[in-house]
């Protein structure tokens, strides 16, 4: 048991320093080379999508609709774009019913990734990718929000709607906030 913890760590921070070493790598990068997009929120059944999605994807346990065939405590980071209907009906085991998303006009990235405690929440989010080598990060902004941290592995769900996009390998890069302060 202590083995697999101390493997666990390891892996995690073999993840943070790897997403690390992109970030850096970008931003090395001319302005012109570096495209930032942040999520976008229609006008348009923006309410319902957002609060089946907060339903959904909860912050203080494991989601019931969403990622339930991954093995929670192996590490697993998913990271998915999704631009049709279809994609997230084969995505989504839950009962409630999915909203309307144009994936016309948009995408929907959505995706876990294991933290070593409770109660984490993803206030702020951005992608960032080159255009010349097509390196693809999402930058979240993570804060707990437990002040007192129970030791439990569990996992950080987001999702962003964005403008539609056509990328396939996405690394995340977590960066935690303190808590009730704003992203920079």
């Amino acid at each position: 048991m202590i083995m697999r913890k101390k493997l666990f760590i390891i892996l995690i921070a073999l993840g943070i320093f790897s997403a690390c070493d992109n970030q850096e790598e970008l931003s090395t990068r001319s302005s012109d080379d570096v495209v930032n997009i942040t999520p976008i929120e229609p006008e348009e059944g923006y309410a319902e999508i957002s609060a089946f999605f907060d339903s959904e994807l909860p912050f203080d346990t494991y989601s019931k609709g969403f990622f339930v065939g991954s093995n929670e405590h192996s590490g697993d980071e998913v990271c998915k774009v999704i631009n049709s209907k279809k994609e997230l009906e084969d995505l989504y085991s839950g009962d409630k019913d999915i909203p309307e998303i144009d994936f016309q006009h948009y995408s929907l990235i959505i995706g876990q990734r294991i933290m070593p405690d409770l109660g984490n929440r993803c206030i702020k989010q951005e992608l960032v990718y080159t255009t010349i080598d097509k390196i693809s990060i999402l930058n979240l902004y993570v804060e707990n929000l437990y002040e007192y941290k129970p030791c439990m592995i569990a996992p950080l769900y987001f999702w962003g709607l964005y403008p539609k996009l056509n990328l396939l390998n996405i690394k995340i890069n977590i960066i935690m906030s303190q808590r009730g302060q704003e992203p920079v």
